[in-house]
C-alpha cells in the first residue's frame, strides 16, 4: 500500500490485507498515506478500521503529526473528525500546532484552531527556571501572532462568549484573557521549576503558590502576547 492511491488500497483490502502489517520504516497503511497526502486512501482506510494512533505508546509522531508538519489540511480535519487527539505530542514534544507553525502551514493552523477542542492545542506547555533569568515563555499563541496573526485573531475571537440577547437585560460578555495574560505560572511539584500545562488560576482567581516566570520584570514586559502584538502589529 506504500503508493497510497485510493483504488489500489482497497483491492489490497478487499483481498484480506492487514492494514496494521508495518513497513522497514516501522510505518502502516495508514502512516503511508497520510506521509504521501492520499486524502482517499487515508478515508478508506479509516472507513476500515485503521488504527488512527496507538494511545498505549503516547511517545512517537502520530499521523496527525505527518499530516501537520506536511501541510496536509484536509487530512488534518479528516483525523480529528475520526478521534485523533489533537494535543498529542511527539517524540520531541511537539503538538500538530507546533509543527505547523514551525513549517509556515497556514491553513493546518486555522484547522487546527478551529476544532472543537482548540483550547488543548493553545495550552501552554513550556517549563521555566525558578528566580530571575532572561528565559522568554514559549507558548502556542505567542507563536500564532508572530507567525500567523490572522489565526491569532481567530483564538482571541473564541476567548470571547456572549450570552442573551443584547438588547435583553440578561445580555453579557465573557472573556478570557487567560491566553495573553499569562505572565504568572505554577512550579513543578518537587520545586524545582515553573511549568505552563497546570493552569496558575482556579475560577478566574490566582491560584496559591502561582509565581511570576521571571524575577526580571523586563522579560516579562518584552515577552507580554500584548507587547508582541504592537511589535509584530500584528492584531491591528
Amino acid at each position: 500500500m506504500e503508493i497510497g492511491h485510493e483504488v489500489t488500497v482497497k483491492v489490497l483490502i478487499d483481498a484480506g490485507s492487514d492494514i496494521e502489517v508495518k513497513n522497514s520504516h516501522e510505518e502502516t497503511a495508514l502512516d503511508c498515506a497520510v506521509r504521501e497526502g492520499r486524502l482517499g486512501a487515508v478515508k478508506v482506510l479509516l472507513d476500515n478500521g485503521a488504527l488512527i494512533e496507538n494511545r498505549e505508546d503516547v511517545s512517537h509522531s502520530t499521523a496527525l503529526h505527518v499530516a501537520a508538519k506536511n501541510g496536509y489540511d484536509a487530512i488534518v480535519r479528516l483525523l480529528l473528525s475520526r478521534g485523533a487527539t489533537i494535543d498529542r505530542q511527539d517524540e520531541d514534544s511537539y503538538t500538530a500546532l507546533d509543527l505547523a507553525v514551525m513549517m509556515g502551514y497556514r491553513s493546518v493552523a486555522q484547522v487546527l484552531v478551529e476544532a472543537e477542542d482548540w483550547q488543548k492545542i493553545m495550552a501552554p506547555k513550556d517549563k521555566l527556571p525558578l528566580g530571575r533569568h532572561n528565559e522568554a515563555r514559549s507558548t502556542p499563541m505567542r507563536a500564532l501572532i508572530s507567525e500567523f496573526p490572522d489565526v491569532a485573531k481567530i483564538v482571541l475571537s473564541k476567548c470571547v462568549k456572549e450570552e442573551g440577547e443584547k438588547s435583553g437585560p440578561y445580555y453579557r460578555v465573557d472573556y478570557n484573557f487567560s491566553l495573553i495574560d499569562d505572565t504568572y505560572m505554577m512550579p513543578s511539584k518537587d520545586g524545582t521549576e515553573l511549568i505552563g500545562e497546570c493552569s496558575p488560576y482556579h475560577g478566574g482567581k490566582l491560584k496559591k503558590g502561582a509565581k511570576t516566570y521571571s524575577e526580571d520584570y523586563d522579560v516579562v514586559y518584552e515577552n507580554h502576547p500584548l507587547k508582541l502584538m504592537g511589535m509584530y502589529d500584528s492584531l491591528a
